[in-house]
């Protein structure tokens, strides 16, 4: 609820609320660390009116089983990802993301590699290095390149 109104003829107006819980788990003996993400828990059904037109559009007359239905709903709240220490230097980084991957998977076809991303990560003294790939559908994917420097730690020996 805003404080104070923006527009005094409509009043205040509710704000946007997302709750988002997330959990991470480093092993001691492995180097792994694992990641849960739930997202969108003040929603119960994560699914668009339009999902299901399209199916029926797209002549996809299979009916979801209720436990089906449910089953797929409630992945649909979670994100999952993997990060793995090759080395001391390297990272290697993987995720899914099941809402991610049927809705940006189409319908009634292959879904490629729609909802999963990977990714490595390099780390050098002060310069880190990082690439990832998200794969949205069969006709697109997004690669992002990031170059850091730690400039607190220019002049310094390494311990």
């Amino acid at each position: 609820m805003e404080l104070k109104p923006y527009d005094k003829q409509i009043g205040r107006e509710k704000l946007p609320l997302q709750l988002d819980v997330s959990f991470s788990k480093k092993f001691k003996h492995l180097p792994i660390t694992l990641s849960v993400t739930a997202h969108n828990l003040q929603v119960w059904k994560l699914t668009f009116p339009e999902e299901e037109q399209q199916s029926i559009l797209l002549g996809s007359t299979k009916k979801k089983s209720k436990s089906t239905e449910i089953i797929d709903n409630i992945f649909r709240h979670f994100a999952f990802g993997l990060e793995a220490q090759a080395g001391k230097p390297v990272r290697l980084r993987f995720g899914y993301n099941h809402m991610r991957r049927q809705e940006l998977g189409g319908v009634g076809k292959k879904k490629g590699f729609s909802g999963f991303s990977a990714g490595i990560g390099i780390n050098i003294k002060q310069f880190a290095f990082d690439y990832a790939y998200g794969a949205y559908s069969k006709v697109g994917s997004d690669h992002q390149l990031t170059f850091r420097i730690k400039l607190d730690e220019f002049g310094r020996k390494a311990k």
